[in-house]
C-alpha cells in the first residue's frame, strides 16, 4: 500500500508542482493507498472527476455497506443510492443508507475543494430509485486559490478515518469540543445540532448503568411506580 504525506496547500497541487506517479493503487484491494500526487493536473475533466471518486468511496457508511454508485457524465458525476445494499431490518426507512450517500457526496466536495475544483451539487427529490440522488457538477476553479478553506481543511482526515468500536464514555462531551464542532460545521456548510432531549436521555442511561437506584429514576419512571 502506498502511503503519502501531504506537503501541499489546498488547490496548489503536489509539492514542487511536478506529480510523482504511483502505480500500486487499486480501489478494491488498496483503497487507502490513494496518493494525492497522482492527481491528473493536465488530464481531461472526466479523468480528474474520476480521481476525486478515489476519496469519495472512503466516506463512512452504515455498517460499512458503502451503498452508493457513481456515473461519470459530461461536466460531472451522477450519484446513485445502491438499494441492493440496504439493510431492511436495522434501517427499514433507508435513513442511514441516505445518510451514507450524503457522506460520500460531502467527501467528494472536500476532495474537489482540495484540488482546486468547483463542485456544485444538485439534489433530486423525485423518490425514483432509478434516478440519481444528486448530480455533482465539477469544473476547474480559476484561479484555484479561491475556494472554501473550511471544507478543504477536512481533506487530510479522509484517509485517516477509522471505525471506533470501543464503548462510549459516560462522561459529558467537553465544552471545547462542542464549540469546535459548531465552528467547523458552520464554515463547511454542514448542519447539525445536539438536541436537549438526546442529551437528557444519554445522561439518564449512563446514570442508570452506574447507579441503578431511585436517585437516577426519571420523573416518568416515578409516576409509573
Amino acid at each position: 500500500m502506498t502511503t503519502a504525506t501531504s506537503n501541499t496547500a489546498p488547490g496548489t497541487g503536489p509539492a514542487g508542482g511536478k506529480p510523482v506517479r504511483q502505480t500500486d493503487y487499486d480501489p478494491m484491494t488498496t483503497p487507502y493507498g490513494v496518493n494525492e500526487n497522482d492527481f491528473p493536473w493536465g488530464g481531461p475533466a472526466d479523468e480528474q472527476a474520476a480521481f476525486l471518486l478515489r476519496y469519495a468511496i472512503l466516506a463512512p457508511s452504515t455498517h460499512n455497506t458503502q451503498p452508493w454508485k457513481f456515473a461519470l457524465v459530461p461536466g460531472g458525476i451522477e450519484v446513485f443510492a445502491d438499494y441492493s445494499r440496504r439493510m431492511p431490518v436495522v434501517d427499514p426507512g433507508n435513513r442511514e443508507l441516505l445518510m451514507s450517500v450524503g457522506a460520500a457526496i460531502f467527501t467528494l466536495r472536500v476532495a474537489a475543494e482540495w484540488f482546486g475544483m468547483e463542485c456544485r451539487v444538485t439534489y433530486s427529490h423525485s423518490g425514483d430509485s432509478e434516478r440519481p440522488l444528486a448530480v455533482a457538477s465539477i469544473a476547474r476553479r480559476e484561479p484555484p486559490a479561491q475556494g472554501d478553506e473550511a471544507i478543504a481543511s477536512l481533506f487530510g482526515p479522509i484517509v485517516r478515518r477509522h471505525t471506533n468500536r470501543h464503548p462510549f464514555l459516560y462522561s459529558r462531551v467537553p465544552r471545547r469540543f462542542c464549540a469546535g464542532y459548531g465552528g467547523s460545521r458552520s464554515g463547511a456548510g454542514v448542519g447539525g445540532r445536539l438536541h436537549r432531549r438526546q442529551r437528557q436521555q444519554s445522561g439518564q442511561r449512563a446514570c442508570r448503568r452506574r447507579r441503578p437506584d431511585a436517585a437516577c429514576r426519571s420523573p416518568v419512571q416515578e409516576r409509573a411506580g
